[in-house]
């Protein structure tokens, strides 16, 4: 470390973060074009591996489980832990993904 780097703090990406760049044309300045449905399905399907990564919650063949309902401080994942959380019944990955879908576009707004 040196005197122009002394103050400087990073931050990794999260996998969402990094989802959203990856569709981000830099020549274009706009996404790739990606059917409405297939993309916002992949952003919450990102928004949920980073949520297991973050041991908040885990899943298996027939459901997804909430381990840990805290904040994570991220307005990108917290909306979608919180209505997991709040979510009565156990359900499998395909009816969150499905229910969630709804979130895409805060998701990308926020990341």
């Amino acid at each position: 470390m040196d005197a122009a780097t002394k103050d400087v703090t990073t931050r990794s990406l999260s996998l969402v973060d990094e989802f959203v760049l990856m569709l981000f044309s830099e020549s274009t300045g706009y996404f790739h074009q990606v059917p409405g449905w297939n993309m916002n399905c992949a952003i919450v399907g990102a928004v949920l591996a980073e949520l297991s990564l973050l041991s908040r919650i885990d899943t298996d063949m027939k459901s997804l489980h909430l381990l840990d309902p805290t904040e994570t401080g991220d307005p990108a994942l917290d909306p979608i832990l919180q209505e997991i959380a709040a979510s009565q019944e156990s359900r499998d990955t395909q009816f969150w993904v499905e229910r969630l879908v709804a979130h895409a576009e805060s998701v990308i707004s926020v990341t």
